[in-house]
């Protein structure tokens, strides 16, 4: 069985041992104390006033003394009744005893004062017992004498005093004489019981709060009509030489009327308390440490704690709301002792757990030191552990053959110095010292040669590690002195080391050639730029950089393996050209670099680069083939002041790229300006292609007019890049270097389906045109993203323009007829863009599917000028008209260009006359604004 099984059916016997007992022993007298003590608590907590319906009289000292004897005549309690009544008291209660006669003058008044009262009196009757020696034998009825009764009413004041002495409860009436008496609290709050039920007292309410007066002031009409006025009244005892006290919760003596009088509140407020039975009490109990153990299941002991102590305090929190707002007592002691019994079965639990964890990770800590023992043993590095004294405790066995040539197994025992190298001995025993000092600063791996008796030589790495033990308990359970131990860890690393060596070298050099990698070439710069730290001794180098001239095709022709011997002879001819200290790279395919260290200008460079081209261009004798080869050159020079080497390199790269698209030289000079030029366009590309992911293009739209109503029927669409690194960036700049990177096709997309989307919210008579690239066009994936632009947006077909250019059209006809015919079919309006720029002639115009012209500005912008702009403008709409064309004119800017255009039969137009391109939103409101 597991040991979570046990755990469980530990808990679930637990839980029912709990349940048993103190279902039990609600009722014994600790759990009672308990109980009583909380709810004691809880009256404290929550304070409440009296209703203020009934009065107190108090009979205290100072009317004693103003009577002067005690009892007191019976006309004193006449006059008392009669005051009340002509004050308008609504009832009158004597908590005074009247079961025998005093002097028949004085009786005779009392009885007047009953009868003038009308029945609105209520005199005290109590059962007692007849005998102190025998209490429970006889018990005496005392009742007001009969002259009373027949004008008065009976009421009980006995109260129940519980088994630890203090009174909470009264009945609500008992048998007396053989009649059912209502107590006095009945009668004063008006609620009724039979004599089973007992009231329990709301020890909550503040007797200072209720209206209390002295009998003496009442004598001496000093107590205001007003208060006594439709007001119940209690007269009784207050005195404390009356001796009518008794042990009572929250206030610890009270007097018998007062106790009466918080009775009467408890039921004027409907404040009787009620306790919640044996057996709700016990299913509660069951149901909090049932959800506590389900809830705390496998968790962690103070969770468990934390779990009990939350479900105490939440039901003690329910029981003081059920007590204040409710009028209900809920018994919670045995639901405290049950947690507080469940807690401590926790404890012995974790307690049992952990010690069951402790002899597992004895047994744990015993293997796994067996093991590591064979692991320390079989290392395949050398290891010695000795003490600060430097005696060895323990080898592995590799310590034989690293470090000695004695048995490992011999070594324990002896001193480091007997064993390792003395250096090495010194070394441990120094690091040994400095953690004592508490200056040792961490182990460094190091290495030292060693040489055997057979002079081989052998390279050994090492680290030294110092630990402190802590200290073990020794006899009588005291703490002994630390230890400290020092670590030797060494391994024969002479092989690693060899093949390091060649690696670093293989790193640093290229395997063809023997010459140095691009990467070592970079730092051979950098350290000739730190051997000559100024700008005149600097000025001394200069960087070549060559490759061989269609190198592809002597590999083609000759093969792979006669272009790298090609390769070979070139760096073998490179090294031995002249007697110069040169540094050689290849730093491409087949592209070398020299650093010359003595060309100062560029006269000096120019004229060693023509010699040294001339050697390079003699015949290549390679595997029996005579090979003529051709260089281009590029020149970097180190006054031309770059940054860094890796700069320096490329400059003389960039030079050779200039020097193989120039056709008419073979070397050319680093030139700023064109490398300027080249890092533009490099950086705008690198940029470009990520500034649609962070929303950097935006689509403005240039408003179409129609040139005889100035109606808008159409916009197109203009893309602008806002880049965050390059701040605005001209569409004549970016666009043709995003045909060339093929970085338009994603532009060229976004913009269409962006168009789109956009016009699908505008009027349908108005139209949006797209221009579209050759780029995207030869690619073969125009028609693709058209049609998803159309279903993304829902604009109709024949809503869309593309603009194509003539450089577009004029490439691969065939397969731009078939995308342009395929787009017609769809719906799709095609116009030639910026006609008249190009090549197209009037005779291949007229054998294009399209169904737009679009008049370059060019022509706009000279035609009044120009009267040839203007001819040839009348002669193209004369042409358009002829094939059924529609056209349009852009660049329009006056309104002279608008007559003119529309008398020369243009029919559409657009230019910042007009409107300059607009977001969407003032788009949308300019049509708006027009309508």
């Amino acid at each position: 069985m597991s040991r979570l099984t046990n755990n469980l059916t530990g808990l679930a016997l637990a839980i029912v041992a709990i349940l048993g007992i103190l279902h039990e022993g609600q009722e014994w007298d600790p759990i009672v104390g308990l109980q009583n003590q909380l709810t004691e608590y809880r009256f404290q907590a929550a304070k409440r006033t009296a209703s203020g319906d009934i009065v107190f009289l108090a009979i205290d000292k100072v009317s004693l003394e103003h009577v002067g004897r005690w009892p007191w005549p019976r006309r004193v309690h006449g006059q008392i009744i009669n005051t009340l009544v002509e004050s308008g008291a609504s009832e009158i209660a004597l908590d005074i005893d009247f079961d025998s006669a005093s002097n028949p003058e004085d009786d005779e008044f009392l009885r007047q004062a009953l009868e003038r009262a009308g029945g609105a009196v209520v005199l005290a009757a109590f059962r007692q017992s007849e005998s102190v020696e025998k209490p429970a034998n006889k018990v005496a009825d005392n009742l007001p004498i009969e002259q009373f009764l027949q004008n008065a009413w009976p009421a009980s004041v006995n109260v129940i005093a519980d088994r630890d002495g203090l009174v909470r409860r009264f009945p609500y009436g008992q048998e007396i004489a053989g009649n059912f008496v209502p107590s006095l609290p009945s009668i004063l709050s008006g609620h009724t019981g039979s004599d089973d039920d007992t009231v329990v007292i709301d020890y909550s309410i503040d007797p200072k709060t209720i209206p209390t007066y002295s009998v003496r002031s009442l004598l001496k009409n000093e107590i205001p009509v007003s208060a006594l006025k439709n007001k119940k009244i209690l007269v009784g005892a207050h005195a404390v030489e009356l001796r009518d006290t008794l042990a009572v919760p929250v206030h610890a003596v009270l007097s018998g009327a007062a106790i009466q009088m918080l009775g009467a509140e408890s039921l004027n407020q409907d404040r009787s308390l009620v306790t919640n039975s044996k057996s709700s009490t016990t299913i509660l109990i069951l149901i909090i440490l049932s959800s506590c153990t389900l809830l705390t299941l496998r968790r962690s002991l103070s969770a468990n704690l934390i779990a009990l102590a939350a479900a105490s305090i939440l039901v003690e929190a329910c029981a003081f709301a059920a007590q204040i707002y409710a009028a209900t007592i809920i018994v919670t002691a045995p639901v405290h002792l049950a947690t507080a019994t469940m807690a401590c079965f926790f404890m012995a639990l974790e307690l049992s757990s952990r010690q069951f964890k402790v002899l597992r990770s004895r047994v744990r800590a015993q293997n796994i030191r067996h093991v590591l023992d064979r692991v320390f043993l079989d290392n395949f590095d050398a290891i010695i552990v000795a003490d600060a004294n430097g005696e060895i405790e323990i080898a592995s066995e590799k310590v034989t053959g690293i470090l000695t040539t004695l048995n490992h197994r011999l070594c324990k025992g002896k001193r480091l110095d007997d064993v390792v190298p003395a250096a090495l001995a010194e070394e441990a025993r120094d690091a040994i010292r400095k953690l004592e000092a508490g200056s040792f600063e961490g182990s460094q791996c190091r290495e030292f040669s060693l040489g055997d008796e057979s002079n081989i030589h052998k390279v050994v790495e090492y680290v030294i590690t110092p630990s402190r033990l802590e200290a073990q308990p020794s006899a009588g359970s005291k703490l002994g002195s630390e230890q400290i131990v020092v670590c030797i860890t060494a391994r024969d690393v002479t092989t690693l080391r060899a093949q390091k060596d060649r690696l670093e070298h293989l790193s640093k050099r290229d395997q063809l050639t023997g010459t140095f990698r691009r990467d070592e070439m970079i730092v051979q710069l950098a350290g000739t730029h730190r051997m000559c730290p100024n700008d005149e001794t600097r000025s001394g180098h200069a960087l070549f950089v060559f490759g061989v001239h269609r190198f592809s095709i002597i590999n083609g022709t000759f093969g792979r393996e006669i272009g790298d011997a090609l390769l070979k002879e070139v760096a073998r001819r490179t090294l031995c050209f002249k007697d110069r200290s040169w540094k050689v790279a290849r730093v491409d395919g087949d592209a070398f670099a020299i650093l010359v260290e003595d060309c100062g200008d560029e006269m000096s460079a120019r004229e060693f680069a023509a010699s040294f081209l001339i050697e390079l261009e003699k015949p290549y004798f390679v595997e029996g083939h005579r090979v003529h080869v051709q260089f281009d050159l590029g020149i970097s020079g180190n006054w031309q002041n770059f940054a860094t080497p890796a700069e320096f390199l490329s400059a003389a790269e960039g030079a050779l790229d200039a020097s193989k698209k120039s056709g008419d030289s073979k070397l050319a000079l680093y030139d700023p300006s064109s490398a300027n030029s080249v890092k533009r366009a490099q950086l705008i590309e690198r940029h470009l292609w990520r500034a649609i992911e962070r929303n950097e293009l935006t689509v403005l739209y240039q408003p179409q007019v129609d040139l005889s109503t100035r109606e808008v029927v159409g916009a197109e669409a203009l893309v602008r890049w806002d880049s965050k690194e390059l701040g605005s960036v001209s569409p004549a700049e970016f666009i043709p270097i995003a045909e060339n990177s093929g970085c338009i096709e994603s532009i060229g997309s976004y913009v269409l389906l962006e168009a789109c989307l956009a016009a699908s919210k505008w009027p349908s008579h108005i139209d949006i045109a797209v221009n579209v690239s050759s780029v995207q066009i030869h690619r073969g994936n125009l028609i693709e993203n058209v049609d998803y632009a159309l279903a993304q947006s829902g604009l109709p077909a024949k809503r869309l323009h593309l603009e194509l250019t003539e450089t577009a059209i004029l490439n691969q006809q065939e397969e731009t007829r078939k995308q342009i015919n395929e787009l017609r079919e769809r719906g799709i309006t095609v116009a030639l863009d910026d006609f008249g720029t190009g090549y197209c002639s009037f005779e291949y115009l007229s054998n294009l599917p399209i169904d737009k012209i679009k008049l370059d500005q060019t022509f706009v912008r000279n035609m009044l000028l120009e009267t040839t702009s203007a001819a040839v403008i009348r002669s193209i709409m004369t042409l358009a008209t002829g094939m059924s064309l529609n056209s349009i004119a852009e660049g329009i800017e006056t309104e002279e260009h608008a007559v003119q255009l529309r008398l020369a039969g243009c029919r559409q137009g657009q230019g910042y006359y007009f409107s300059r391109p607009l977001e969407a939103e003032k788009f949308v409101a300019q049509i708006r604004d027009a309508a």
